[in-house]
């Protein structure tokens, strides 16, 4: 059903399907050109927004899709499934993918694309029950999350069970190095970054140090918040005191990546040093200063730099009037 139209699957050894509108009840039913074969005990009917899409039932491998708009059209066929379906086969559509679960005294589960109909099914973990549960249950997807699926057997059992459609499965630890960033500072005052960390992934899922060159080469050790190899950074932002300061003319920061749960991941987006520094080359003319006035007379000048390390280069030009 949508919100134009109910769609039914007559069932049991027919090959027929109608459509009605919802607005209009006493109008007719369309009929759907005839299913390529009759359908079996289970069969069972699902759509997207552009197709429908049907299950043949009990002891076939037939799966098809039709149309939703040209009901004269006729009927596309999957390739075969890889198993035969039992009476409570049912089909679910997640992200583009055709779900099958085999069902009844069987354990198969699988997937197909609903792009491409020749190509064949793919065989996907097989479902933690069947041939020693009778199940005559049902399959649903997670309407708050479709990468989950959820499974009930049903028939007096009381277990159930979830599959997850991307499942990714995380490292309990790493760590990340940058590489070396070219600063010239004279000092630092704090660090910026953006991150993820959820609480499944358990508590200072991310942590992060840094270190300082005066020239690429020789490196101190990674520190923490307190200038020691035993701390951390753990909250954005964070001031910079102490020896942390610099001056440093390159620095790295290592990421320390962990979390206590395989389903959830830290993650670290970007970040950023704030620091001061000066350029490396620049120049500084002074307004005109004018010696024929007899106020302006000197005797000597001085030049002074508050950094020793930086070479100053004096040039003095003078235009004499006549």
């Amino acid at each position: 059903m949508d919100s134009d139209h109910l769609y039914v699957l007559r069932g049991n050894g027919t090959t027929n399907t109608y459509r009605h509108t919802v607005s209009v009840t006493s109008s007719a039913w369309d009929s759907y050109a005839a299913l390529p074969a009759s359908t079996g005990n289970g069969a069972y009917i699902i759509k997207d927004d552009s197709y429908l899409y049907v299950l043949r039932g009990n002891n076939s491998t037939n799966t098809y899709r039709h149309t939703l708009d040209n009901t004269s059209s006729p009927w596309e066929t999957f390739a075969a499934l890889p198993g035969t379906l039992g009476v409570n086969g049912k089909v679910i559509i997640i992200n583009n993918y055709l779900y099958v679960n085999q069902d009844s005294n069987y354990t198969g589960f699988y997937r197909h694309t609903v792009d491409n109909t020749s190509s064949p099914w793919e065989v996907l973990a097989p479902v933690p029950f069947g041939l020693a549960t009778p199940n005559k249950g049902d399959m649903i997807v997670d309407p708050m999350n479709n990468n989950k699926i959820y499974f009930i057997p049903g028939n007096n059992t009381d277990n159930f069970y979830r599959y997850l459609v991307n499942q990714v499965t995380y490292l309990s630890s790493g760590t990340f190095t940058s590489a070396a960033i070219a600063l010239g500072a004279t000092s630092l005052t704090s660090l910026n970054w953006t991150s993820a960390t959820p609480v499944g992934a358990g508590a200072d899922s991310l942590r992060l140090q840094i270190a300082t060159s005066s020239d690429n080469s020789t490196w101190s050790s990674f520190v923490g918040q307190d200038g020691t190899t035993g701390t951390y950074f753990t909250s954005s932002p964070a001031t910079l005191s102490g020896v942390l300061t610099g001056p440093a003319k390159y620095l790295k920061y290592k990421a320390y990546l962990a979390t206590t749960n395989a389903e959830f991941t830290p993650a670290l987006y970007d970040f950023t040093v704030n620091y001061h520094g000066y350029a490396t080359t620049g120049t500084v003319v002074s307004s005109i200063y004018d010696t024929g006035d007899p106020i302006n007379l000197f005797g000597n000048y001085q030049i002074s730099s508050k950094n020793r390390r930086v070479d100053l280069e004096y040039r003095q030009r003078a235009v004499y009037r006549s």
